[in-house]
């Protein structure tokens, strides 16, 4: 998969969860499929940024990662909460492609 069809991936799996009435503020497709280097057994990584929706942030994981999985069965995922990103890990990581 190249990354034009790794944000087309992305870009459905957001408007799934926006139908589906989850609070998402952001999908970013990040690893070998946004550096166009993915091969033919990679999956496809994306972080969905959410406000929380649970009471247990695995729950919230599961759901989301389970949800992923009408769309593409190869894509993994990554649930954050905005304030995650107060903390030094996330201020310093580099997300690669963010879909519109």
């Amino acid at each position: 998969m190249n990354r034009d069809e790794g944000m087309q991936v992305a870009k459905r799996f957001k408007d799934l969860l926006l139908r589906r009435g989850y609070p998402v503020h952001h999908v970013v497709l990040f690893g070998s499929v946004a550096k166009n280097t993915a091969g033919t057994e990679s999956d496809i990584d994306i972080a969905v940024i959410t406000d929380a929706f649970d009471s247990s942030r695995i729950h919230e994981g599961g759901t989301i990662l389970l949800a992923s999985k009408d769309i593409d069965l190869r894509i993994e995922t990554v649930t954050l909460h905005p304030e995650d990103f107060q903390r030094p890990f996330f201020n310093a990581f580099a997300w690669e492609k963010t879909p519109r």
